[in-house]
């Protein structure tokens, strides 16, 4: 199992049409930085059961345990307005089905950029 080493700055309302950035630090059991190699981090936005977008994270640094995630205005824009949605982030695992999950994070979309 993997955890946040600390909560990733995630803002509390996003904009549809807005682009969202985030980047994490995570950490296996032992506290030690989670090493990306063979894995890549993935991320999806979900609204109920509903999947919005999801995107692969680029590996900051493999050994550090850092990664980010970019969504673009246009995939932010299919959120809609007014929705509590949820973050859920792993590490997808390139060799195998097995994927790592990280963890969850939420927010609410505002009113979109028009």
């Amino acid at each position: 199992m993997l955890t946040f080493a600390s909560l990733p700055e995630i803002p509390t309302v996003v904009r549809p049409g807005a682009a969202l950035d985030v980047s994490i630090h995570v950490h296996d059991l032992n506290a030690n930085n989670f090493n990306w190699t063979g894995y890549t981090p993935k991320a999806s936005i979900k609204a109920g059961d509903y999947v919005l977008a999801t995107v692969s994270g680029t590996v900051v640094n493999a050994a550090g345990g850092t990664a980010s995630f970019a969504w673009t205005s246009a995939q932010t824009l299919l959120l809609g307005e007014l929705l509590f949605c949820e973050m859920q982030i792993w590490a997808d695992n390139n060799s195998s089905t097995e994927n790592l999950q990280i963890g969850n994070l939420t927010f609410q979309t505002g009113e979109a950029i028009p």
